[in-house]
């Protein structure tokens, strides 16, 4: 998946612990690495580092989730990212990422290999691939210094103005009321914790500013795409504030079918329409595909379906609640 701003990332200690495996790859028996990341987090830019340190290694991206075993180069060394489409949840759907694992036991290679987070905690409960590994690197996120370097030094232009947007009280549609004789009612303000907290915040618009960085960092999880798509979601009228980044994160409410169809993008990050019919069933596709663009998560190009960047938190913590991921 294509990620930006990853050059912005602390990632040294993840590279240091690429560059120890590789360099004990003679005294090893099973010196292969996995990097494990989020959708968008940037796995690609420490496999290109892996790449560089092994110069017979040949790389190889899987496009699409595979049915029959990936033939694989005849290399020294072998990148290979997007594994996570090595299986899926379907009858036989593993017999690829068995005749891998076979591939990284029985042969003399050494295999560099890249996975979806979600997808690899799966993996690991229900099929031990981490054992298959010397090492596991996690692509590491931005700190909240270094999410304000890269948002503020990639904005187009001058950047917006940073200010406090919504007031800490309300009458919303579902708000508490105190009911009165004769079935009257009259609705009590709604309070917004989050926006309280804005309000007892300082007025200084360089508090502002730091408030605001500080929830893009939160919301993102670090993801640097992500950071991204928050702030350029969050700028309306060129203002941006606390609670537009907020409120620029889908809120997700599925019912059981819709969630295994968001389960299935989110593992496989980005995957053929066609393909993603076949394992959801073509009625409740449609069903769930729709729910799933109404709510923001997903979009559709080119007969893909891939998750949304600013989606992948919600999505993710939705899903954990649910026990869908892990």
């Amino acid at each position: 998946m294509e990620a930006r701003g990853f050059e912005y990332v602390d990632a040294g200690a993840e590279r240091e612990a690429i560059e120890r495996t590789v360099a004990a790859v003679e005294t090893d028996t099973t010196p292969h690495v996995a990097v494990v990341g989020e959708p968008y987090a940037g796995r690609a830019a420490l496999l290109d580092h892996a790449a560089s340190l092994l110069a017979e290694s040949v790389r190889v991206s899987l496009a699409d989730p595979v049915d029959e075993p990936v033939e694989l180069p005849d290399a020294p060394a072998v990148v290979v990212d997007d594994c996570q489409y090595l299986y899926t949840r379907s009858v036989d759907g593993f017999d690829p990422l068995a005749a891998f694992a076979d591939d990284l036991v029985d042969g003399e290679r050494l295999f560099v290999t890249g996975w979806n987070r979600q997808a690899w905690n799966y993996l690991t409960a229900v099929r031990d691939v981490d054992e298959l590994f010397a090492a596991t690197v996690e692509v590491p996120g931005l700190s909240a210094d270094a999410t304000e370097q890269f948002l503020t030094e990639n904005h187009d232009g001058s950047l917006p103005e940073f200010a406090e947007s919504e007031h800490p009280t309300g009458h919303a549609e579902d708000a508490p009321a105190l009911s009165l004789p004769g079935g009257r009612s009259i609705p009590l303000p709604a309070v917004s914790l989050a926006a309280v907290g804005d309000a007892l915040g300082s007025d200084d618009p360089d508090d502002v500013r730091a408030r605001v960085f500080e929830t893009v960092a939160d919301r993102s999880g670090g993801n640097p795409t992500v950071a991204w798509a928050l702030w350029n979601a969050a700028i309306e009228d060129d203002t941006v504030s606390p609670a537009r980044v907020r409120a620029s994160v889908p809120e997700v409410s599925l019912n059981d079918a819709d969630a295994f169809t968001l389960v299935v993008v989110l593992t496989n990050e980005e995957v053929p329409a066609a393909r993603l019919e076949s394992i959801v069933g073509g009625r409740e596709y449609r069903r769930s595909l729709r729910r799933l663009r109404q709510q923001e998560l997903v979009t559709v190009t080119d007969g893909r379906v891939s998750i949304r960047p600013a989606a992948v938190p919600s999505a993710t913590a939705f899903l954990s609640r649910r026990r869908l991921v892990w």
